[in-house]
């Protein structure tokens, strides 16, 4: 194993541990009145782009259908997300932010994007670069997003 293998190794794991993942989170959910949870922010932010099914939802925050329905009906009873008949596949359900919803979600995303930018505010604009560049790259070679079905 090299050194550089280590040291991503390592640091992945803790990113990984739940202390970090709380802290990251405490800083995210600060003044916006929401509790994050591993799937809240990915299906808030995730409806930013506009209204979608679970399963599209779920392709966007990579997580699975059942943890992002899960997510949904507790946002759902919080007035954040709203729920209708799909017009396209009435079988499903179509997601969309609410008012609130939209501000909560702008607001964590907002809080998200100043973390990163004060965790990297010493950088040089070729590591911030760098790292825009091979931290997805990672990510979708330990996590491929999954396929859709035909």
């Amino acid at each position: 194993m090299t050194d550089e293998t280590r040291v991503l190794t390592d640091t992945l794991t803790t990113m990984l541990v739940r202390r970090f993942r709380a802290a990251v989170y405490r800083e995210i959910e600060s003044d916006v009145g929401v509790e994050v949870r591993d799937g809240t922010f990915p299906v808030l932010t995730g409806l930013l782009e506009g209204p979608a099914t679970a399963t599209t939802l779920g392709l966007r925050g990579g997580t699975d259908r059942t943890t992002t329905s899960r997510q949904v009906s507790a946002l759902v009873r919080a007035g954040l997300v709203d729920r209708s008949t799909d017009p396209s596949d009435r079988r499903n359900e179509r997601l969309a932010l609410t008012p609130a919803g939209r501000t909560v979600a702008e607001a964590l995303r907002s809080n998200a994007e100043a973390l990163v930018e004060g965790a990297t505010a010493r950088w040089t604009d070729a590591e911030r670069t760098a790292l825009a560049t091979l931290l997805p790259r990672l990510v979708e070679a330990i996590a491929p997003p999954p396929r859709r079905d035909p």
